[in-house]
């Protein structure tokens, strides 16, 4: 099953809620529309439950700060906290990027949260805007709960370095599914998870390293299910049982083809660097891309390497002055357009990306697959 399968048969959960009328076991979901370029409507049961998140992690977290991308996963796993969550004391901090400014310390100084759920990518350039002077906001912290993005190497350098007691915690879910892994054992690594109950996993297309793409199977509702549906995330099997005795281990390795890159708490799509590249009119004959992320002056940075071969008969069009490289480097990011309205450059301008780098190569290493643009983990 594709996402235009699920297109096709988002709302005939709807048919189960009618007959249960149980407004709190069902919810309606609206996908981001990053990889079918369009959002999807799904109807769907909660996908929470008494035995599985509920039990583990919203009964010990009393005061969550919620850090996410999109109003639809803010209002998901806000209603997930409150429906979920016996306390009547209760409450939450819902928070999206927009909100990380100079006043971030403060509110979360008098909010006192006791766990962070969320993006990492979010999560980590908040505490780094949380100064000396506000750092009681983060005493009470006791665990962290990452979803819908893997969990770099510099995520956890941060995590360690401003909250070093908390548990850290990784979990795999869709707003299509809901949550697809089970409550993280204490022996998987980062961005490795076991099946939930409901959920059974498949790689299909697997490579000669064994990475594939995740096909999944798991119920919509009563009677509505999904028989591998894929996901648009490619990953692995981790051979052999885990020490906690679970049978399936798999590991995320991110999205299929690479096609957008979460960086800073920035989308990069490969679209937009092809709608860049043909601004220049032949100068580039082919490029690759490299981001990656920089804690430097506690403080995350975004870093954009690019990586370009030159046509050799247009490159004699560039005004010596510089030369290529740093005629791309300059006009490069000013034709980056990742919004309607917002360019690459404006993103540096705002301090959320170090400057442009270019490189001009002679050739490129033989690829067996098309990647123009990666994420380098540091």
């Amino acid at each position: 099953m594709t996402k235009d399968d699920i297109n096709a048969i988002g709302l005939a959960a709807l048919k189960d809620f009618e007959k249960d009328r149980n407004a709190k076991a069902y919810m309606i979901r609206q996908t981001s529309g990053t990889t079918l370029g369009k959002p999807l409507l799904i109807c769907r049961a909660r996908g929470v439950d008494k035995k599985d998140l509920d039990g583990r992690t919203y009964k010990e977290i009393k005061a969550p700060a919620l850090f996410f991308g999109s109003f639809n996963a803010r209002l998901s796993h806000l209603s997930n906290f409150f429906t979920h969550n016996a306390d009547p004391a209760g409450r939450a901090l819902v928070l999206s990027p927009q909100d990380i400014n100079a006043d971030l310390g403060r509110i979360l100084s008098e909010f006192q949260p006791d766990a962070f759920l969320g993006f990492p990518s979010v999560m980590v350039r908040a505490l780094v805007a949380v100064d000396q002077k506000n750092a009681d906001a983060l005493t009470g912290v006791h665990s962290v709960h990452f979803i819908g993005e893997a969990l770099t190497g510099i995520h956890r350098d941060v995590l360690r370095h401003k909250i070093p007691d908390a548990q850290i915690y990784g979990h795999y879910a869709t707003a299509e599914t809901g949550f697809l892994s089970a409550f993280p054992c204490a022996y998987t690594d980062a961005n490795q998870y076991h099946p939930h109950r409901k959920a059974r996993f498949r790689l299909v297309s697997a490579d000669q390293d064994g990475i594939g793409e995740i096909a999944v199977s798991s119920p919509l509702s009563r009677t509505v299910s999904l028989t591998d549906y894929l996901v648009g995330d490619v990953g692995r099997m981790i051979p052999g049982p885990c020490r906690c005795g679970n049978e399936t281990t798999f590991e995320l390795m991110g999205r299929k083809n690479f096609d957008f890159i979460k960086l800073s708490g920035i989308v990069l799509r490969q679209e937009l660097f092809e709608r860049a590249v043909a601004s220049f009119d032949g100068l580039i004959a082919d490029y690759r891309g490299e981001a990656r992320e920089v804690w430097q002056d506690n403080k995350i940075y975004g870093a954009l390497t690019l990586n370009v071969l030159l046509n050799p008969d247009s490159h004699a069009k560039i005004d010596a002055d510089g030369g290529a490289a740093a005629y791309i480097a300059r006009e490069f990011p000013k034709r980056l357009y990742l919004t309607q309205t917002a360019t690459f450059d404006s993103l540096i301008q705002r301090g959320i990306f170090l400057p442009f780098a270019v490189a001009v190569v002679k050739e490129f290493p033989y690829q067996h697959k098309s990647v123009k643009i990666r994420k380098i983990e540091t």
